[in-house]
């Protein structure tokens, strides 16, 4: 399993599943302190461990889809009842991105905030979509290809 290195804590390497779960928290807070995970535990537990059940069988999705998810909807939690009852529909309409580009962007946006002086403001990303508002946008983008 490929590890990456963390944005938030040096030293500490996550899986798919952690990193894609600190992308999560950077959107609620792009200057979040190290070891964000020790503020609420449970909750980056449960999102981990959803994000975990979303690759694994019977909804295989993989990381880059929910890269693509993460990317496009700058989600600031998973509600792991709408993400499961939506796996099946999202498995076929999220395309993939790359996590490094994903990975690359956190990392410029939290560098441009320090390049500025402004790390110790609260920053917050851009507007969230709700899964469902995602899903239905997607699907208008795949009948309008047809």
């Amino acid at each position: 399993m490929l590890k990456h290195k963390s944005l938030t804590t040096v030293g500490v390497s996550h899986d798919d599943a952690n990193l894609l779960t600190e992308f999560i928290w950077l959107n609620k807070d792009i200057n979040c302190k190290e070891y964000p995970w020790k503020k609420d535990l449970a909750k980056w537990g449960k999102t981990v461990s959803c994000l975990k059940k979303m690759m694994k069988e019977p909804y295989s999705l993989d990381k880059e889809q929910i890269a693509f998810y993460i990317y496009r909807c700058s989600p600031t939690e998973i509600n792991s009842e709408e993400f499961a009852k939506m796996a099946i529909v999202a498995k076929k309409l999220f395309r993939k991105y790359d996590m490094l580009s994903l990975y690359n962007m956190y990392e410029r946006r939290r560098q441009e905030l320090k390049d500025v002086g402004l790390e110790k403001t609260i920053y917050k990303t851009s507007k969230t979509k709700s899964l469902t508002q995602f899903l239905e946008e997607l699907e208008n983008e795949s009948r309008t290809e047809l």
